[in-house]
């Protein structure tokens, strides 16, 4: 067996310089990196402020969201390739953001929905948001909760106070929360999905191709997109009160079942039965525009 001798004085003098110069190079690119991706979240999130966390006791903290194993189909359907028109043509990805604030109000879509416009990277943001809901996990800096009305944006997240009922030493979600996402469910159905549908046909290349830039499969984004709405639609209904329990200063489902879903599940048990019911019936609709073989470009 060859054993290794150890170095001499004379040779690590030699490669003394070469290692120091490497390992400053490494330290330089590590600090670009990390400079780089600040930049860039900085810009990505700032157009759209995170999504109502879960529930705590007077405010609701932000919490992480992860990827949870869902039980789902695998491969949920593809959207199908529709002939959309487009005049003018799709821009490259980097002028993308100019392209869709001048043509969106083309489209037919309420003026609300032009508060997603704002900030940059615009493509992707939605790209981002689309992979993460296939995850059932809902991308707060990148979820859509301003609305524009008379060219001023309004927060639609929920502004009351969480409350909490106590009976017998237990701890319920009271029914007064469900209010507090009446804004959020009237902008959504405020959104005609034969429209939303048409928007993703229309954007279609430009969404793929910044799918691919992920590193993901391009022609894939459509099938994740049905992914999670099929996550979504498959939310529990439930009707009784909901038992929680503190840990800390959060609130948590005290079900392990429910505390176990997806963040975008568990976002549609929190805003209530009427809401979720209302919700649920827009979403079907979203998909059934989407796997339609015609276009909802407007008339």
């Amino acid at each position: 067996m060859a054993e290794s001798m150890p170095p001499t004085q004379k040779s690590t003098r030699q490669w003394l310089p070469l290692l120091i110069v490497i390992s400053l190079a490494c330290l330089a690119s590590v600090g670009a990196y990390y400079l780089y991706w600040q930049q860039v979240d900085r810009k990505v999130g700032s157009s759209s402020p995170p999504e109502t966390p879960i529930i705590s006791s007077n405010t609701e903290p932000d919490q992480s969201t992860s990827e949870p194993v869902i039980d789902t189909v695998s491969l949920a359907p593809d959207i199908p390739l529709v002939d959309e028109p487009r005049n003018p043509e799709l821009p490259n990805l980097s002028d993308s953001d100019e392209y869709l604030r001048l043509h969106w109000p083309e489209r037919g879509l309420p003026a609300s929905t032009e508060a997603w416009l704002l900030g940059e990277f615009i493509i992707q943001r939605a790209v981002s948001f689309i992979d993460g809901l296939a995850n059932g996990a809902l991308l707060h800096k990148l979820t859509p909760l301003n609305v524009l009305t008379s060219n001023e944006t309004a927060d639609i997240r929920p502004k009351a106070t969480f409350q909490v009922s106590q009976r017998d030493g237990e701890l319920w979600l009271n029914d007064a929360n469900f209010d507090r996402y009446s804004k959020f469910t009237e902008f959504l159905l405020s959104i005609e999905p034969t429209k939303l549908a048409g928007a993703f046909h229309w954007l279609r290349p430009l969404l793929e191709r910044a799918y691919g830039e992920l590193g993901q499969p391009a022609e894939q984004l459509g099938n994740r997109l049905i992914i999670g709405l099929d996550i979504l639609l498959k939310s529990p209904d439930i009707e009784t009160p909901i038992k929680l329990k503190r840990e800390s200063v959060y609130y948590h489902f005290a079900d392990p079942a429910l505390e176990a879903l997806p963040d975008s599940q568990k976002l549609l048990l929190r805003i209530g039965p009427k809401n979720r019911a209302v919700i649920k019936q827009w979403l079907r609709s979203l998909k059934q525009a989407l796997l339609k073989e015609s276009s909802g470009k407007p008339e």
